[in-house]
């Protein structure tokens, strides 16, 4: 460029008259934000800059030249941008007293800035804050660019703080952040989103929460002015978060999910920052998932988080990788359980995934022992999925960490984790239990109290001194561990399952020190939780996981309260304990909108859950809002909302005989006996929960045993029927069905003792408490718990004397409270019954007497009262749609059951299975069901008290009266019972489903007298 010349008026002239076309068109791009006013903006600037004589006017065209790059550097994230403008604001330069020195200081603040962001150079952050304080030092007091100059240098301020920790710096940076806001009268969006960066990272510091109040205020503010800035939404979904650790309200969790969604939906494929972006919805989804159990949330992090990892440049990489991480151990946790296989795919994964973060930092980086943890977390749960050496690898790497410095917290994280991996590996040695809880104990006085993780540290601290008590038969450490376990269970911060469990500890803690009364307390403060454990906007199967970890809490709770004499409590408390998944499915369905407003508001939500056609997020805003007016009428005492089971209501249910719940429990077993105006409670010493275990164990084994023995037998007879007729077809086929006649031999005398015990100790002592029996048999209610459920109760009697069939007519019903919902249905209008029929299904043994099963009924109903569904007409499609629409419904067809998993069990249809998950989802107004498939009325091992069946998921949506199956039953015996069963229903030519239970007692009776014990598996649900 030439030198200026002088006397050259006419040239200046000519400049000034292009800077003013350089700032036009600048003014113009912001206004309208069209890409070709940033190109005209960026070309005016260097045709202006290559025409500038002199340093002045080089200084004044370089910096406008350097705004225009660094604004198109924010749409398409060239990094070259930055680093041109950088080159053109060094060579610059102006005057200290010129005017327009102090804007160019405020474009070098953001080029600066950029560049740090970019590649993570941090003298590239002190250049930031150095031209940041020279511009405003510059600037006249009145400058109406001032605040903004303000703002920037607060945003860097935060930023270096963010990075060494410097409280002042932090406070410099709020104090800065809120004159800027101030003096725009709270009126800038991205002043406001700036000064609420630093005053929830300040809060994040300092545990503040004025500092987050005015945070949450702010950021609010700059959304209604701005409501689609990709900043001030990342802001507000930050601070959301934040609120959300403190207080634990899922309502600002989901807020922040929807925040950075639209943000996330908002950028474009190349916006410079759209992978960090992913990276934190991906953390939000990770902690809802981890909070209420939804694996959907955990498998949508996951997408976002590898789409982040692999598109991310730099610092934005190693973010990625370290939410990957996180959520993957996350995941596999969850999977622990049920899918070993996958959860130690994901450990590995997210091992591999703390491997390549340790990679990309340097030595000695201030996040070491953090990253090392994720390590460390995830070492931990390869190690539960099964993982050879891998407990070992997982103390070495907290050990590792330990010798790092880290802040307070991230060390209480890490000693927590620590201690939790040497109580475990100290069992059976009492000097590493000690490690271990000093370990523990040192980490409690490192997390606030106000911490989720505060009340799982002090759990797993309780467990050690509990188990350290049994060691050393230590008074001290029983006391210390009730003590813990009462103090975590307060947590507001923790998820209702922590609390829970430390509720069930405290109470058992109580028990050992022989102290029932607080016992009782604590047993009544995990029940209050305990249902907001399945809400229905989580998923199932972490559900069905946070369940199982407190299943016994129920029959336990009941256990003390009847010793403390207290038997309605105890119904409260065995009753409040089951059937959580299906009572809270009832309680969204029985909502009354004509009473109060919690309850109307409860009823839409009920309505707007049951159309079924929700995103997730909306689900889990509703659910959450749902749980919290739930939680609201309890501290209220709304007489319209029932929250939880009382004894009033449940004695109702015993209007038409005495409901019976045997509850089982390993400090006592008892049959809580219900009638109308009392409850009373029958000691039953002879049942307890190891033999009721052994009973079905045994049931079990040989009924598996029979059913390979069948298919053996088939396959012979089929190959016999082929034309393997010589020899060895022969004695195969001979072989096959003997063998099938003597495991059948093996399961009746199994079942014969079965029957007798449960005579023995259960039925016999109940029926001596009713008193003497009348003329007529006794009409009583079974409501068994745990897997007491999976044994033939209702036929409990001795071969050659007396059984239950003979004195009473008998039912089963999950619950009390679904007994007494069934009573309050009328009578339906239905005039036709549909009939499900399938004689051959793929892969499944034929039912040859399917056909004349569906022929009989028919000829007892009346054809024409009577649709049909056979055959490849019996898909789910038709076969749900049918059940929705008919109130009386038979089904034959082979049904199967996952005792791992009993939501997947359900029916063979022509064209795949109809599972309990299918019906659950569903909605029926129907007054009878014959489900005699196999298995219809049997539950899982797991979560017995659920009664995950497809009986009772088919009563609990609306089904009155249903006929089931306990195990597999043969299909002419099937046919049998349905020709008997119908001829009772029908009675002077009228359908009476209201007769079920006396129908089902007849068609036992008579299928009875022709093959002993082929009646046992039918059972009846309902009033």
């Amino acid at each position: 460029m030439a030198p200026d010349a002088p006397g050259g008026q006419e040239r200046c002239d000519v400049f000034e008259a292009r800077l003013r076309a350089v700032d036009r068109h600048g003014d113009r791009y912001f206004a309208e934000r069209d890409p070709k006013d940033l190109a005209r903006w960026t070309d005016a600037a260097r045709q202006a800059l290559e025409n500038a004589r002199g340093p002045v006017q080089e200084g004044r065209a370089a910096y406008r030249l350097a705004w225009a790059l660094s604004v198109a550097h924010s749409t398409d994230a060239r990094l070259g941008l930055l680093q041109e403008a950088d080159e053109l604001l060094r060579s610059a330069a102006l005057p200290r007293d010129h005017a327009e020195r102090p804007p160019m200081m405020g474009v070098a603040t953001t080029v600066f800035l950029g560049l740090f962001q970019s590649g993570g150079d941090v003298e590239y952050l002190a250049s930031a804050i150095e031209t940041a304080r020279d511009g405003i030092d510059g600037a006249a007091p009145d400058d109406p660019r001032l605040p903004n100059w303000s703002a920037n240098l607060a945003n860097c301020l935060r930023v270096y703080a963010e990075l060494t920790g410097e409280a002042a710096v932090l406070d410099e940076a709020v104090v800065r952040g809120r004159s800027a806001a101030e003096a725009w009268r709270y009126s800038q969006p991205m002043v406001l989103a700036g000064l609420a960066s630093s005053l929830y990272y300040r809060f994040a510091v300092r545990h503040r929460a004025e500092d987050l109040a005015e945070a949450m205020k702010v950021a609010h503010r700059a959304y209604e002015l701005a409501p689609l800035d990709p900043t001030v939404l990342g802001v507000l979904s930050a601070t959301l978060r934040l609120e959300f650790e403190r207080t634990g309200s899922v309502d600002h969790l989901t807020e922040a999910l929807t925040m950075q969604r639209r943000l996330v939906q908002g950028l474009s494929t190349g916006f410079p920052e759209r992978a960090i972006h992913l990276a934190n919805l991906a953390e939000l989804l990770r902690l809802r998932g981890e909070r209420l159990g939804s694996m959907g949330d955990l498998d949508e992090a996951i997408e976002l988080a590898i789409e982040a990892a692999e598109t991310a440049p730099g610092r934005d990489e190693r973010a990625a990788l370290i939410m990957l991480t996180q959520t993957l151990t996350v995941r596999a946790a969850a999977h622990v359980a049920g899918a070993p296989e996958q959860a130690r795919a994901d450990a590995l994964a997210a091992i591999a995934a703390a491997d390549r973060v340790l990679e990309l930092i340097p030595e000695g980086h201030e996040a070491t022992a953090n990253f090392l943890t994720l390590r460390a977390n995830a070492w931990w749960v390869s190690h539960r999925a099964g993982e050879p050496g891998a407990i070992e690898r997982a103390i070495a790497t907290y050990e590792q960490a330990a010798l790092v410095p880290a802040p307070p917290l991230q060390r209480g994280l890490m000693l927590s984790n620590l201690g939790v991996l040497l109580s475990r590996e100290g069992t059976g040695d009492p000097p590493a239990l000690d490690r271990a809880i000093e370990v523990m104990e040192k980490a409690r006085t490192l997390i606030p109290v106000d911490h989720p993780v505060y009340a799982q540290n002090t759990a797993n601290l309780a467990a050690g001194c509990y188990r350290r008590s049994l060691a050393s038969t230590s008074a001290s450490d029983l006391a210390r561990a009730g003590a813990l376990a009462d103090d975590g269970s307060a947590s507001e911060a923790a998820p209702p399952s922590q609390r829970v469990v430390l509720s069930a500890l405290s109470a058992l803690f109580a028990v050992e020190r022989g102290d029932l009364v607080a016992a009782a307390r604590s047993f009544r403060s995990a029940l209050n939780q305990y249902s907001f454990l399945a809400w229905q906007g989580g998923d199932r199967q972490a559900v069905a996981g946070q369940l199982a970890r407190v299943e016994q809490l129920g029959s336990d709770a009941a256990a003390c309260m009847i010793a403390l004499g207290d038997e309605e409590g105890a119904l409260e408390a065995v009753e409040h304990g089951r059937g959580v998944l299906w009572a809270q499915l009832l309680q969204l369905r029985s909502q009354h909108a004509d009473t109060s407003p919690t309850a109307r508001r409860l009823a839409e939500i009920a309505a707007a859950l049951d159309t079924g056609v929700r995103t997730r997020d909306e689900r889990m805003t509703l659910m959450d809002e749902w749980r919290r007016l739930q939680v609201q009428a309890a501290a209220d005492r709304d007489a319209n909302i029932v929250t939880r089971p009382r004894a009033a209501e449940l004695k109702a249910a015993a209007i038409n005989g005495p409901v019976v719940v045997v509850n089982v429990s390993a400090h006592r077993s008892d049959a809580l006996i219900v009638e109308p105006d009392r409850v009373r409670a029958q000691d039953l010493p002879g049942l307890t929960p190891d033999l009721v275990r052994d009973h079905v164990t045994h049931n079990l084994e040989t009924e598996r045993d029979v059913e390979a023995a069948r298919r053996r037998a088939f396959d012979a007879q089929a190959r016999y029927e082929q034309g393997d007729q010589g020899f060895s077809g022969t004695r195969r086929a001979h072989q096959a069905w003997a063998a099938l006649r003597t495991a059948e031999r093996v399961a009746v005398d199994v079942l014969d003792r079965t029957l007798a015990w449960l005579w023995d100790v259960v039925a016999g002592p109940v029926l001596t408490a009713l008193g003497p029996p009348g003329a007529e048999p006794l009409r009583l209610w079974w409501c068994p718990t745990g897997l007491l459920a999976l044994l033939p109760l209702h036929a409990a009697g001795h071969d050659s004397g007396q059984s239950l069939l003979d004195l009473t007519v008998g039912s089963y019903t999950p619950t009390v409270r679904a007994l007494a919902e069934s009573q309050k249905a009328g009578p339906s209008n239905g005039d036709r019954l549909l009939i499900v029929s399938l004689a051959a299904s793929e892969g499944q043994l034929p039912l040859p007497e399917v056909e004349e099963e569906r022929q009989r009924i028919q000829e007892t109903i009346g054809p024409d009262r009577t649709a049909v569904l056979e055959g490849a007409n019996a898909t789910r499609a038709a076969v749900r749609e049918g059940l929705r629409t008919h109130s009386w419904a038979h089904v034959s067809c082979h049904g199967l059951q996952s005792l791992e998993d009993p939501f997947q069990g359900g029916l063979v249809l022509h064209d795949g299975m109809l599972t309990v998950e299918d019906v659950r989802a569903g909605h029926h107004r129907g007054e009878f069901l014959a489900l005699l498939a196999c298995d219809t009325a049997r539950g899982g091992l797991d979560l017995a008290d659920e009664a995950v069946t497809l009986s009772s998921a088919f009563h609990y949506t609306g089904y009155r009266h249903v006929v089931g199956t306990l195990w597999s039953v043969r299909s002419g015996a099937a046919a049998e019972f349905s020709a008997s069963l119908y001829r009772h229903l029908v009675t002077g030519g009228r359908f009476a489903p209201e007769r079920s239970a006396y129908a089902v007692r007849a068609a036992a009776l008579e299928l009875r007298e022709r093959q002993r014990l082929s009646w046992v598996p039918f059972t009846h649900t309902g009033p």
